[in-house]
């Protein structure tokens, strides 16, 4: 049943039509299910060249850093292991961490040595670009609390290693320089010749460093064509340690972006440092890392469009030597339709020639009928034609008749140059009401009347709508400055207007129309 549907709707379609479809189907869907399997294979290709990109860049910067954060590992225990350290001397330590905390810039913010009892005995007095810092009132202060002081105090770090502080804010720094003081701690014990713990050494690694390692290798891979690019790190519950805005640091979790292609790196320490199991991830938008794919489906949509336009070309020349003959005789099929009957088509001896030869005769016939038929329209339109002016007339003269009826049922007399006389005879519909109203406006206007007599005596009945009406005609009246008097109100008139409601103080009412115009002519006089 499917297939019958299908060679239906195939030959709706012109001849010429289903030729050029079929050179189209033979010459574009191999190649269009060419280019799909090509695209897709290469979305796979480079969505894994862009995967291990940045995964390889993910691993270069944890090894970047955690080499570094090594030698910082390493640094702490060689300060710690001097004879200006065992010898617990506050001014010459001090003197010996501002050379180190210049030579070894920008990694350290501060250098802190505290004795057993968790006092301060020397602090660093220059920055790491030489400036003086206001550092010496830390001296003194107690760090009993502090974890990097205490896990030496118990014992819970041996000789030859190094307790590392997580990232943190650390208040001293912040005071000191300004800004949001993130940093790390690395921390030894000092010991004597004996062996025994006389103090701790603490050194404070600007985190502001791997935040710029970060940045650098963002702008290196921007010059490399991939701006997008954005590195981060990230602890084991995901908070953000560096990367991201400024404000993230500490308090945002980490969230990527479904738009994104990801990949991260833990951090594995080096030699004797053991890392802390952050993680470094990367990400890139996926539009800019798959542009290549784009450009490589433009060009086969380019070349697909260029071989249909072959196909489509080859594919009309043929089908129009096929199809030119069959053309020309529907359109002259309809243009007959049309109504031109003088259309004659080639004829040939060969079938489609016969056919032509039919259809010429076929035209001589409806030549000769339409002659016929035409001859009838023209005596059958002049008989219309006659019959509409005779209704048009009709029509006319019964309109005048209505605007005649219309001025006699409801007659406007006027008495004097100032007074005119209404009198209401029959019935008073709404009908009759609003034509006496616009009548009696313009009569007052152009009389410049000042008085108005209604003679209701010839009122058959008076409902509320009439009565209605009829207030509003009244004070209509008025407020063309014109006085209005109702005569001839019989009682059973008097006894509905009543019923009604209507207020009869504003009523100016007298029993005949005699003395009304008495009235009248008092109120003009």
């Amino acid at each position: 049943m499917r297939h019958t549907s299908i060679l239906h709707n195939l030959r709706r379609h012109s001849l010429q039509a289903r030729l050029i479809r079929l050179l189209l189907a033979i010459g574009l869907v191999p190649l269009a299910i060419v280019s799909i399997i090509s695209s897709f294979q290469t979305v796979r290709v480079v969505q894994q060249d862009t995967q291990n990109q940045l995964a390889n860049l993910t691993t270069s910067v944890s090894d970047k850093l955690d080499r570094i954060l090594f030698e910082r590992y390493s640094d702490v225990q060689i300060a710690a292991s001097t004879q200006v350290a065992v010898s617990m001397d506050p001014s010459a330590i001090a003197d010996f961490m501002d050379r180190s905390i210049v030579l070894s810039r920008p990694f350290y913010r501060l250098m802190v040595v505290a004795d057993l009892n968790g006092r301060v005995v020397a602090v660093n007095r220059l920055g790491p670009d030489g400036q003086l810092l206001n550092s010496q009132s830390l001296v003194g202060k107690l760090v009993v609390g502090e974890r990097w002081f205490s896990a030496w105090q118990r014992n819970q770090t041996q000789r030859g290693d190094s307790y590392v502080d997580f990232v943190h804010v650390d208040p001293r720094v912040a005071q000191l320089y300004g800004g949001s003081g993130y940093v790390m701690g690395f921390s030894s014990g000092i010991f004597d010749d004996s062996g025994a713990l006389v103090g701790v050494w603490l050194n404070i690694f600007d985190w502001q460093v791997a935040q710029q390692i970060l940045q650098e290798q963002e702008t290196l891979a921007g010059q490399q064509g991939s701006p997008s690019v954005r590195l981060s790190i990230v602890n084991k519950a995901g908070i953000i340690l560096a990367g991201g805005e400024a404000g993230d640091i500490l308090r945002t979790r980490y969230q990527a972006s479904p738009t994104t292609l990801r990949a991260e790196t833990i951090s594995a320490g080096y030699s004797s440092y053991r890392g802390l199991d952050w993680l470094v991830m990367a990400t890139r938008e996926r539009d800019e890392a798959y542009r290549p794919i784009y450009l490589l489906r433009l060009q086969i949509i380019l070349a697909t469009l260029v071989s249909a336009v072959g196909v489509l070309l080859t594919g009309i020349l043929t089908a129009r030597a096929i199809s030119r003959p069959l053309q020309t005789l529907q359109q002259a099929a309809q243009t007959v339709a049309g109504g031109n009957l003088s259309t004659d088509v080639p004829d040939g001896a060969d079938e489609i020639g016969q056919l032509g030869a039919a259809f010429n005769h076929m035209t001589g016939e409806l030549r000769s009928l339409y002659a016929g038929m035409e001859a009838q329209v023209v005596s059958r339109t002049a008989d219309l034609q006659a019959t509409l002016d005779e209704l048009r007339d009709s029509t006319a003269m019964q309109q005048r008749l209505t605007n005649t009826i219309n001025t006699l049922s409801i007659p406007i007399l006027p008495l004097s140059s100032q007074v005119l006389a209404v009198p209401l005879i029959g019935n008073f519909d709404q009908k009759r009401a609003m034509l006496l109203l616009s009548r009696l406006l313009q009569s007052v206007e152009e009389a410049q009347a000042r008085a108005v007599l209604i003679d209701v005596t010839g009122l058959e009945v008076m409902d509320a709508a009439v009565a209605q009406l009829l207030l509003k005609m009244i004070n209509a009246l008025r407020l063309l400055g014109c006085q209005v008097v109702l005569v001839g109100i019989r009682p059973e008139i008097a006894e509905s207007i009543i019923s009604l409601g209507v207020d009869v103080r504003t009523l100016i009412t007298h029993a005949t129309l005699q003395q009304g115009l008495f009235a009248v002519q008092a109120f003009l006089n």
